[in-house]
């Protein structure tokens, strides 16, 4: 299934003890249960684990369980204005 491959590509990513991963849409293709077990995954590499997480997605609801979001506009990252 697509949520056994992208856990596999996980796996793959940090059996080597990165400080960092690159996630280009870790969620896509898959059903609302299985994104949010990627989710819950990929919070806890970072919190259990120290992992950077650099994730791109086009998911707002993804993409709001990062601490920070930068947004690509015209080639420039630009953060949210705080309210």
């Amino acid at each position: 299934s697509g949520g056994q491959e992208q856990r596999v590509g996980i796996a793959r990513a940090i059996v080597a003890h990165p400080k960092v991963v690159v996630a280009d849409e870790p969620t896509g293709s898959l059903d609302v249960d299985t994104s949010q077990q990627i989710q819950v995954l990929l919070q806890r590499l970072n919190r259990e684990l120290n992992i950077t997480m650099v994730m791109v997605t086009h998911d707002r609801d993804v993409a709001s369980i990062a601490s920070r979001q930068l947004t690509l506009d015209r080639g420039k990252f630009v953060e949210p204005i705080s309210a």
